[in-house]
């Protein structure tokens, strides 16, 4: 059976040797005949990715189980951050040297092992802790996952990395029954990003409340009559959220909480015909991608322009705004 391990990681030594990696030619030098023999073909699809321990006793068992195959996920700062799989391991102190240096005791992180491929993500450890049934804390050093929980997780998805995978989807799904429980309030997400963005917002449904606030109070418009062209109008107005720069919809957004896929990209269709320069957008929860992609292909002459984004993306992406926003008030 495959083994499953956890490593904390800093942010340095993680952007020199899996982030960017090093190229097979700049560590040769460090490698003895056998280790090239085993670590040249893993440099085939660009800079190899590795990690390293100290040798201590604790260490040496663990690094000692590892095989190619086995799953390493990286820990720092309360959070998963991603995960490998693991293509060779080697001893190799010269190699550890030039790669992170030494420590003041003067060890280095020999116990080397590299990867076949690196996938990054960012999910909360306590979450998944949670789920593994572990206790809730930092991942202090070099650890295998117990056979008792690794086991049902390879027998059924294979290993942590579809694992992961199912467990994020369920965890977004959760976030979004949460946070987004109506249209409005994905509106209101929309509009807050739009001005956020420095655009222009309208919304039809300004009359509304979500999170305690109207949406008008985020809107610049509440009517499109006095600048678009009256063909587009009665299409353009009831569109849930536009973004404007100069007066054109630059961005169109239909909020598809149940229903109306069909009616959305109908609007969509005829605003293309006087906008084709105009980004459209489905937002939804998760579960209706699949609608999105059975209508869109009825509509091929938009179908390369529609995007489908799920709330918890809208959230993501709003949430990294603020942040940015903030930090901007802070630093002028």
């Amino acid at each position: 059976m495959k083994n499953i391990f956890r490593i904390p990681v800093d942010h340095e030594h993680y952007r020199v040797s899996i982030k960017d990696g090093k190229s097979f030619g700049s560590i040769k030098k460090f490698l003895t005949d056998e280790e090239i023999e085993k670590i040249k073909p893993l440099s085939a699809s660009g800079n190899l990715k590795y990690w390293g321990s100290t040798p201590g006793s604790s260490n040496l068992r663990f690094w000692g189980r590892m095989e190619p195959g086995d799953e390493v996920i990286f820990y720092r700062e309360g959070d998963y951050i991603g995960l490998g799989i693991v293509g060779a391991t080697i001893n190799n102190e010269k190699l550890a040297e030039y790669t992170w240096g030494r420590r003041n005791d003067g060890l280095t992180w020999q116990l080397i092992y590299f990867f076949l491929n690196i996938e990054e993500f960012k999910i909360d450890s306590s979450l998944l802790n949670q789920a593994l049934g572990y206790s809730a804390g930092p991942v202090m050093g070099f650890s295998a996952i117990g056979e008792k929980t690794a086991k049902p997780i390879i027998e059924k998805f294979g290993g942590l990395s579809i694992f992961l995978k199912d467990f994020k989807i369920a965890k977004e799904e959760e976030i979004e029954q949460k946070i987004i429980q109506k249209p409005e309030e994905a509106e209101y997400f929309l509009l807050d990003l739009g001005k956020l963005m420095e655009r222009k917002t309208y919304s039809p449904d300004w009359g509304r409340t979500a999170f305690g606030k109207r949406l008008e109070e985020l809107c610049d418009f509440t009517t499109v009559d006095d600048f678009l062209p009256p063909k587009i109008v009665d299409t353009a107005k009831y569109i849930d959220v536009l973004w404007f720069e100069n007066h054109s919809p630059e961005y169109a957004f239909e909020v598809i909480h149940k229903s109306g896929m069909q009616d959305a990209f109908v609007r969509f269709q005829n605003l293309n015909q006087f906008f084709k320069s105009s980004n459209l957008h489905i937002i939804g929860p998760l579960d209706i991608e699949g609608e999105f992609e059975k209508i869109r292909r009825k509509f091929t002459n938009i179908s390369d322009v529609v995007k489908f984004n799920s709330y918890n993306n809208l959230i993501e992406l709003h949430s990294s705004f603020v942040e940015v926003r903030e930090k901007r008030e802070n630093f002028l």
